[in-house]
């Protein structure tokens, strides 16, 4: 949500100018500058042309969408098809014999806006998608970076765990004890979903061992958890 919100904010700033320049263009360019309208609509069917071609390679080549900055595909499409029609329907409002108030719509122009409206809607989505995963992995990077921060815990389940990392102290105290499985030398790298993501104290964020190095425990009925204060000098 923390991703949603300003990008909302911010496209709904880009819509409020964008009808700006709609206002503007059709209260004093449209009816007495047949000529600049028509230029005005050129210049915004190179600029459609550019954003979806921009857009159709982020789609078709696996590595511009791999290398790309996030967002950038998605926000091309988005603004590209809606430039292309609005341009088309400037070419028509100027029409051959000058200045035309609402022109009746044709089949294609229907269609087209439909186009439009699917295209915004999806590409919308996609780019909230991509600001959302680029902000998840700062995230990481972030609480790799600051690894000590991240909060000691001790485990105790009723079962042992199978895939506990071999840097956990593991000490079982009996039958009579409902707990009785006490895991240590763990901290919380992320609780998400009813998981609890582990790491080990001597975790370090290398490429080679983080996947071998964190494991999934479910937070359910079965595991009480012990948060360990921090150690302050």
């Amino acid at each position: 949500m923390e991703v949603a919100y300003p990008a909302a904010v911010l496209l709904l700033l880009i819509a409020l100018v964008t009808l700006g320049g709609h206002a503007v263009v059709r209260g004093m360019v449209l009816p007495d500058r047949v000529r600049a309208a028509r230029r005005i609509a050129l210049a915004v069917a190179l600029a459609g042309l550019a954003l979806t071609g921009r857009a159709l390679v982020g789609v078709l080549s696996t590595k511009v969408a791999a290398n790309e900055t996030p967002g950038v595909t998605p926000l091309c499409l988005t603004a590209g098809v809606p430039s292309l029609v609005y341009a088309f329907w400037l070419f028509r409002q100027a029409g051959d014999g000058g200045w035309r108030e609402r022109p009746a719509l044709t089949d294609v122009e229907r269609g087209g806006r439909y186009v439009a409206f699917a295209v915004v809607a999806i590409g919308l989505f996609w780019a909230a998608n991509s600001l959302a995963a680029e902000v998840g992995v700062a995230r990481a990077y972030d609480d790799a970076r600051d690894f000590a921060k991240l909060p000691e815990v001790v485990l105790y389940t009723k079962e042992p765990l199978s895939d506990a990392p071999p840097e956990t102290l593991h000490a079982d105290f009996g039958e009579s004890v409902t707990y009785r499985h006490r895991y240590q030398n763990l901290r919380l790298l992320l609780a998400s979903g009813g998981r609890l993501f582990l790491v080990p104290l001597t975790w370090k964020p290398d490429a080679r061992t983080a996947r071998i190095s964190t494991f999934v425990v479910a937070y359910d009925g079965n595991i009480r958890l012990q948060l360990v204060p921090q150690k302050t000098n």
